[in-house]
């Protein structure tokens, strides 16, 4: 850091510039039937070369143009902290040396009244005129002369005022700080530097120039402070760390105001709120927002109804739990939670708005405030969120999806306890509503309404204790692609699936549903095209029932018994076409068709096998083949090769191994402890039979974890188990965590790290063993584990 001092006069500059003031300002006005092109030489020929320094001449003896001191000038252009000009010349008196005088001060007076009897006027910014003997015209002089557009402000020492300003790294400060006792400072963040200068306070930080010499800079706003950004522009910034209300933040010209790329709002809801965020970054940006609880925010109390609680910009919004997926549960560390006790919604008015994980509603009932997508809300993206307890109300659902809100994502969110639905939309196109458990609404859990909008997706939820009312219901139009949900029925719910008459040409696929207490799938009227397989269904009232004449592909489902629908043990089936159904003979959940049809095959169709591991390719699974590392063919599927000690239904290596692909919610065996393996090698192996349990594995990337990993570890691979008993998370289950260690890496030192929610960190995992190419350790929890090498 450096200073730089510089001596100039301010009246020197005002002569030399006072025929530039003419040519530049549009709104300067002359005499009626006066020539400028004329008039002006001779206004300033022979001063602009002669004047002396502003320092030498007398400001009182030139009458003529005596004009009121800066802080008697309108309301609009006030500026306490500055002298008049008179005040700026006396200063400056006392400090140049008798010698440098020059002419009298009579000729400042000639000059000026010349520009006087001319009629020139100077306006500021708003057009207002300033008199040409104050500090303002000095200063807006100075400004067209700037060599830098960096902060500088003004201060009082002894009734005196001086400057100190602030400039990048090899710039030059405003041309207005000259005075021996001002200072120019080179720094990194100017205007971080000016406000951390304590002498700023409660002064008016002025900026000139282009927006664009800041797009580095990062500054924090964290008292009451003005800025006068002279610049005819709005700043946009990089980052600023916002811990004050926006309130107290003023522009000495409201027309311009500061941005940034990157708001974060800090203190927890007790200073900045989220709108403030929200308002503060530029359009595009991301507010990064605090743990804390924050009451009734995001709304604009300035706006009238409705805009009041609109968000009206594209923004990327990221509470404290971005990234981490709740999974069912609705605890999971530090919360940026948002509470409403006015009824108003959370309203999306803007495309491309990106919401990632805050908790919506605390455990308290009554505090949730529903999410609504507008028409303007295209590619909208909700995700990591816990959403709960919403309002007892028509508005009570968790997520309420307007037609044009074309390509919502909903993915990875918890709802719970939601008034109505935790979903709902009308006439929606293009959405994808994905991996979200839902338990407890009061409505349907997730309803798509209004015969048009098409293609929707809804995968991969897991949907428990509804009471009365149905998992998934569709009005929507055509298209709808339903697969992979686990539905749970309670003997509660109404429905699992239902299709109204406009959902044509839908494809409902390898979904589970039990326990409902009508039908598992329930198809209306109407319907047609649509495509039912691959499901399992049982213990329902019904399995499927179609109220139509069309005919229902109904094909290649399992019904929970192996003699189809209507035999002892099996769901029913009214109104499709269900032969072939699939079967389970060993049930080891991999199926065959009752005919032989359809590409199912189980290579050990009598021995459970759900892994289907053929060690040596030839067609017969190890599991019941005679020789399963053999050259030759094996025994062949059937019950002649029986189970084995080492690869069959008794104890071995491969005794319950399910192979997963990750993702897939998958039923545990009630005859053995399993092992699930994901593609990569890793794997979870149970240390007990656990009867009734359902798990799912995914696999995690060093982009997908919580936060990143502790200093000095390396990720090498990752995995999150989740396991359900009755629809709900459960823990404390023993069980053991593997990783493949990868080729060339068998040397290492490695560690495995486990995510604790509650804490918001991770934890190293002791006794870790690594033997035979991979890295194994016991615990007593599923969750997130990470295979580090330091």
């Amino acid at each position: 850091m450096c200073i730089q001092k510089r001596k100039k006069s301010l009246f020197s500059i005002m002569m030399a510039f006072a025929m530039m003031i003419l040519m530049v300002f549009p709104t300067a006005v002359f005499a009626e039937g006066e020539d400028p092109a004329t008039e002006a030489p001779p206004a300033v020929e022979a001063p602009a070369v002669e004047e002396p320094a502003a320092e030498e001449a007398p400001a009182v003896e030139a009458p003529a143009v005596e004009e009121p001191a800066a802080e008697e000038a309108p309301a609009a252009e006030e500026t306490p902290e500055e002298p008049a000009a008179e005040e700026l010349a006396a200063e400056e008196v006392a400090e140049e040396p008798a010698a440098e005088e020059a002419p009298a001060a009579e000729d400042v007076g000639d000059i000026v009244a010349a520009l006087a009897e001319a009629d020139a006027v100077l306006v500021d910014e708003s057009g207002e005129p300033i008199p040409l003997a104050s500090a303002e015209a000095v200063e807006a002089l100075e400004a067209i002369n700037s060599e830098s557009s960096d902060p500088y402000f003004p201060y009082k020492v002894s009734g005196v005022t001086h400057w100190v300003g602030y400039t990048h790294i090899g710039g030059t400060c405003h041309s207005v700080v000259t005075n021996d006792l001002d200072e120019c400072w080179e720094v990194d963040n100017p205007i971080q530097a000016a406000l951390d200068d304590t002498r700023s306070i409660g002064s008016n930080i002025r900026i000139d120039g282009a927006s664009s010499d800041y797009v580095y800079d990062v500054f924090t706003l964290d008292r009451p402070q003005t800025f006068w950004l002279r610049t005819g522009a709005n700043v946009t910034v990089d980052t600023i760390n916002l811990n004050t209300s926006l309130s107290n933040i003023t522009y000495h010209d409201p027309n311009f105001s500061f941005f940034a790329n990157t708001v974060n709002v800090l203190g927890g809801g007790t200073t900045a709120t989220i709108q403030d965020g929200i308002t503060l970054v530029s359009n595009g940006g991301t507010v990064n927002v605090a743990a804390g609880t924050y009451v009734n925010d995001m709304e604009d109390s300035s706006k009238p109804m409705p805009d009041r609680y609109r968000i009206s910009k594209s923004v990327t919004l990221l509470g404290a739990q971005a990234g981490n997926d709740p999974a069912g549960s609705t605890v999971r560390g530090d919360e940026t939670i948002l509470i409403k006790t006015n009824g108003l919604p959370y309203s999306l008015f803007a495309s491309d708005i990106t919401i990632d994980g805050f908790m919506f509603g605390s455990a308290l009932s009554n505090t949730g405030g529903r999410i609504i997508l507008s028409d303007y809300a295209d590619n909208t993206t909700i995700k990591n969120c816990i959403i709960q307890n919403t309002p007892s109300a028509s508005s009570g659902h968790g997520i309420y999806i307007y037609s044009g809100a074309d390509n919502a994502l909903i993915d990875r969110n918890t709802f719970y306890n939601t008034a109505w639905e935790a979903i709902a939309g009308w006439q929606v196109s293009n959405a994808v509503i994905s991996n979200n458990f839902i338990s407890a609404s009061g409505q349907h859990a997730i309803q798509l309404m209004g015969h048009s909008g098409t293609n929707n997706e809804i995968s991969y939820n897991t949907i428990s204790n509804i009471t009365a009312k149905n998992a998934v219901q569709l009005w929507c139009g055509s298209g709808a692609y339903v697969h992979n949900n686990t539905i749970y029925g309670g003997n509660t719910m109404y429905d699992g699936i239902w299709l109204d008459s406009a959902v044509d040409d839908s494809n409902v696929s390898y979904n589970i549903i039990k326990n409902v207490i009508y039908a598992g799938i329930n198809v209306r009227g109407g319907n047609t095209g649509s495509t039912i397989k691959d499901n399992q269904i049982y213990g329902n009232g019904t399995g499927i029932v179609n109220y139509d004449i069309n005919v229902l592909d109904a094909h290649y489902n399992y019904f929970g018994c192996d003699g189809g629908p209507f035999s002892p043990g099996c769901d029913t089936c009214y109104g499709a076409e269900y032969d072939p159904w699939l079967i389970d003979p060993d049930s080891d959940l991999v199926f065959e068709s009752s005919d032989g049809t359809g590409g199912y095959v189980d290579n050990c169709p009598t021995t459970s096998n759900p892994d289907q591991l053929d060690s040596d390719g030839d067609g017969t699974g190890d599991a019941c083949d005679s020789t399963p590392f053999g050259p030759g063919p094996g025994a062949g599927p059937g019950p002649g090769a029986g189970p084995g000690p080492a690869f069959g239904f008794g104890p071995g290596p491969f005794a319950g191994l399910i192979p997963v692909t990750g993702g897939e919610l998958v039923e545990l065996s009630c005859d053995f402890a399993n092992t699930l393996e994901l593609p990569g090698g890793e794997s979870i192996t149970f240390d007990a039979v656990l009867c009734g349990y359902f798990a799912q594995l995914v696999t995690e990337t060093e982009e997908t974890l919580p936060v990143e990993l502790p200093d000095g570890s390396a990720f090498v691979a990752g995995l999150t188990l989740n396991l359900l008993l009755d629809g709900e998370l459960v823990d404390g289950e023993t069980l053991t965590v593997s990783f493949a260690i990868p080729e060339g890496m068998e040397e290492g030192d490695f560690a495995v790290m486990a995510w604790d929610a509650d804490a918001g960190s991770w934890v190293e995992v002791g006794d870790v063993t690594v033997a035979d190419g991979f890295a194994t350790v016991t615990v007593d929890y599923p969750g997130t584990f990470v295979l580090v090498a330091r």
